[in-house]
């Protein structure tokens, strides 16, 4: 039953994944199911599933206390074991799966880490005049921008030509130089372009 609910559960998530990214026309289906099945949804139904693997717990551990701990007959405790934990056992299953449907469904923004920072624009100041105004750039995007300015700084090469290995367009040298090259960069030693 687990294992048949984790594959359901891949079968969505591939297809979320494969509709966000192009791969794949969305499905009629899947955007039905994700109208249906919210986030809060599949908190409750994961939190009855596993107030019920709880109670089944419970009570199993009433009926041992009942024998004072004793031996049990096999066939009416596992009745009451078995499915008690297969529910806490779904029940984090659904909670998690719910959880990773609804990061699937943010969108992402289209200025993310591996684009360059947007320039500035003109934005007109408060007395008529155009006045330069910074755009709204995420730390990361910044401190990437700035990493690879220094590669080309390092590189004396253009911005556009330098890679975060040292490698530039039309570079000859064998692949164990460029690793050597790789490695010293890596420890601190720069020796791009030699």
């Amino acid at each position: 039953m687990t294992i048949g609910l984790q594959a359901i559960l891949f079968a969505i998530f591939t297809s979320v994944y494969a509709s966000n990214e192009g791969f794949l026309p969305p499905s009629a289906r899947i955007n039905r199911l994700l109208r249906v099945w919210t986030l809060e949804r599949g908190l409750a139904v994961g939190a009855v599933l596993g107030l019920a693997g709880i109670a089944g717990g419970i009570a199993s551990l009433a009926f041992w206390w009942g024998a004072t701990f004793g031996r049990l007959p096999y066939d009416s405790v596992l009745r009451l074991v078995l499915p008690s934990t297969t529910a806490l056992v779904l029940s984090c299953q659904i909670v998690f799966g719910t959880f990773f449907l609804s990061i699937l469904g943010v969108r992402r923004s289209r200025s993310g880490l591996g684009q360059e920072a947007p320039a500035q624009q003109d934005v007109p100041a408060s007395d008529g005049e155009s006045a330069a105004a910074p755009a709204a750039v995420s730390p990361a995007a910044a401190w990437l921008g700035a990493a690879r300015q220094r590669d080309a700084q390092d590189a004396d090469v253009r911005p556009g030509e330098a890679s975060y290995a040292g490698v530039r367009p039309g570079d000859e040298r064998t692949s164990d130089e460029l690793a050597d090259s790789l490695r010293d960069r890596h420890r601190g030693r720069h020796r791009i372009g030699s």
